[in-house]
Protein backbone atom coordinates (compact mmCIF):
# COMPACT_ATOMS: atom_id res chain seq x y z
CA UNK A 1 0.00 0.00 0.00
CA UNK A 2 3.01 2.69 1.05
CA UNK A 3 4.17 1.92 -2.80
CA UNK A 4 0.94 2.29 -4.44
CA UNK A 5 0.67 5.46 -2.59
CA UNK A 6 4.36 6.58 -3.45
CA UNK A 7 4.13 5.40 -7.16
CA UNK A 8 1.06 8.00 -7.06
CA UNK A 9 2.35 10.89 -5.78
CA UNK A 10 4.87 10.78 -8.39
CA UNK A 11 2.62 10.49 -11.42
CA UNK A 12 0.56 13.02 -10.35
CA UNK A 13 4.58 15.15 -9.82
CA UNK A 14 5.24 13.87 -12.84
CA UNK A 15 1.71 15.38 -14.56
CA UNK A 16 1.83 18.44 -12.85
CA UNK A 17 5.32 19.60 -14.13
CA UNK A 18 4.79 18.21 -17.36
CA UNK A 19 1.40 20.24 -17.84
CA UNK A 20 3.23 23.32 -16.27
CA UNK A 21 5.67 23.30 -19.10
CA UNK A 22 3.03 23.17 -22.33
CA UNK A 23 2.23 27.04 -23.18
CA UNK A 24 -1.69 27.30 -24.31
CA UNK A 25 -2.94 28.28 -27.34
CA UNK A 26 -3.53 32.13 -27.38
CA UNK A 27 -5.80 33.79 -30.05
CA UNK A 28 -3.73 35.67 -32.88
CA UNK A 29 -3.77 37.21 -36.13
CA UNK A 30 -1.67 36.26 -39.13
CA UNK A 31 0.72 39.23 -40.66
CA UNK A 32 2.47 38.76 -43.59
CA UNK A 33 4.46 41.67 -45.51
CA UNK A 34 7.98 41.86 -47.46
CA UNK A 35 10.16 41.63 -44.01
CA UNK A 36 8.42 38.19 -43.13
CA UNK A 37 5.67 36.60 -41.17
CA UNK A 38 4.46 37.87 -37.70
CA UNK A 39 1.48 36.39 -35.80
CA UNK A 40 -0.15 39.14 -33.72
CA UNK A 41 -1.03 38.94 -29.89
CA UNK A 42 -2.87 41.70 -28.17
CA UNK A 43 -1.82 44.48 -30.35
CA UNK A 44 1.97 43.50 -30.41
CA UNK A 45 3.77 41.38 -33.62
CA UNK A 46 6.33 38.67 -32.87
CA UNK A 47 8.00 37.49 -35.39
CA UNK A 48 7.72 33.90 -36.55
CA UNK A 49 11.12 32.32 -36.62
CA UNK A 50 9.66 29.17 -38.34
CA UNK A 51 7.88 30.44 -41.13
CA UNK A 52 7.09 27.24 -43.07
CA UNK A 53 4.83 25.90 -40.34
CA UNK A 54 2.78 29.14 -41.48
CA UNK A 55 2.82 28.29 -45.44
CA UNK A 56 -0.53 27.74 -45.62
CA UNK A 57 -1.88 30.78 -43.74
CA UNK A 58 -2.68 34.01 -45.31
CA UNK A 59 -2.55 37.57 -44.36
CA UNK A 60 -5.53 38.31 -41.77
CA UNK A 61 -6.19 34.72 -40.98
CA UNK A 62 -7.23 34.36 -37.41
CA UNK A 63 -5.25 31.39 -35.75
CA UNK A 64 -4.88 29.62 -32.55
CA UNK A 65 -0.98 29.33 -32.06
CA UNK A 66 1.56 27.75 -29.48
CA UNK A 67 4.99 29.70 -29.12
CA UNK A 68 7.95 29.70 -27.50
CA UNK A 69 10.13 32.96 -27.36
CA UNK A 70 13.56 32.07 -28.78
CA UNK A 71 17.02 33.42 -28.06
CA UNK A 72 18.95 31.94 -31.18
CA UNK A 73 17.87 34.07 -33.81
CA UNK A 74 20.64 32.01 -35.98
CA UNK A 75 18.66 29.09 -36.17
CA UNK A 76 15.55 30.60 -37.93
CA UNK A 77 14.69 30.29 -41.70
CA UNK A 78 15.76 32.29 -43.64
CA UNK A 79 17.40 35.13 -41.18
CA UNK A 80 19.93 36.36 -43.99
CA UNK A 81 16.81 36.70 -46.73
CA UNK A 82 16.86 40.69 -47.94
CA UNK A 83 13.44 40.54 -49.37
CA UNK A 84 12.53 44.54 -48.93
CA UNK A 85 14.35 47.77 -47.07
CA UNK A 86 11.28 48.09 -44.65
CA UNK A 87 11.43 47.88 -40.97
CA UNK A 88 8.77 45.81 -39.00
CA UNK A 89 8.77 46.32 -35.40
CA UNK A 90 8.10 43.33 -33.52
CA UNK A 91 8.20 42.56 -29.66
CA UNK A 92 9.89 38.93 -30.10
CA UNK A 93 11.19 36.26 -31.84
CA UNK A 94 8.83 33.06 -31.58
CA UNK A 95 8.93 30.04 -32.58
CA UNK A 96 5.26 28.06 -32.93
CA UNK A 97 5.18 24.90 -31.66
CA UNK A 98 1.08 24.36 -33.35
CA UNK A 99 -1.17 26.46 -34.93
CA UNK A 100 -4.75 26.13 -36.37
CA UNK A 101 -7.03 28.33 -38.01
CA UNK A 102 -10.21 29.60 -35.69
CA UNK A 103 -11.84 31.99 -38.92
CA UNK A 104 -10.95 32.39 -42.49
CA UNK A 105 -10.18 36.51 -43.00
CA UNK A 106 -12.70 38.58 -43.79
Amino acid sequence: MKNLIVICLLCGFAFLMNSCAVSKSVEAKVVRDCTGVYVRIDEKDYLVCNKSKLVNFENGDLVLVKSNETDNIDECEGKNDIVCMMYHEHAAVVTVSSIKKVKVRD
